[in-house]
């Protein structure tokens, strides 16, 4: 089930984030880097992400699991941020329940709170490497922007690619 995510919620879903990114991200993302991460770290970051209330932030709960994936979007972000535009900010799932729905669900609920806020098209990052999510973000109809291409640097662990879908 999904449902809009609270401060309560804030430690389950760095833990998971956590869990998703050793998963996901072992072939794309430098492994001192993913090494640095802690739970600690990403539930400060929820924290304060929730706390703000700027982002959407829904989570899915499965019976008896708990919190197994998250999705966080709003208005889009940088200085390239386009009026009416919103962006899908982070999805993560938790890698048992990869491949069972909760990655859709997440992403269709996020699509609505942004057309509830108005915005007529949305935007994401990922990245480059990562198969696996391009081919996920690509079936639901996103398009990678051409020449949207982020290095890795101060605010990308590794190269990152820009994607697109009208709403």
């Amino acid at each position: 089930m999904t449902r809009r995510a609270t401060l309560a919620d804030a430690r389950a879903i760095a833990e998971l984030q956590l869990r998703s990114w050793q998963r996901d991200y072992a072939d794309v993302v430098p492994g001192e880097i993913l090494a640095g991460q802690t739970v600690e770290r990403r539930l400060e970051r929820w924290t304060e992400l929730l706390g703000a209330g700027v982002a959407s932030v829904l989570v899915f709960d499965q019976p008896e699991v708990g919190v197994v994936g998250v999705a966080a979007c709003g208005p889009m972000r940088g200085e390239h941020a386009e009026d009416g535009v919103g962006e899908l900010y982070a999805l993560y799932v938790d890698p048992f329940a990869q491949g069972s729905g909760v990655g859709t669900a997440l992403l269709a609920g996020a699509i609505e709170e942004l057309r509830a806020a108005g915005r007529r098209a949305a935007t994401l990052w990922v990245f480059r490497d990562n198969g696996r999510a391009r081919r996920f973000y690509e079936r639901h109809g996103w398009r990678c922007e051409e020449g949207s291409e982020a290095l890795a640097g101060a605010d990308w662990w590794a190269p990152a690619v820009r994607y697109r879908r009208e709403l």
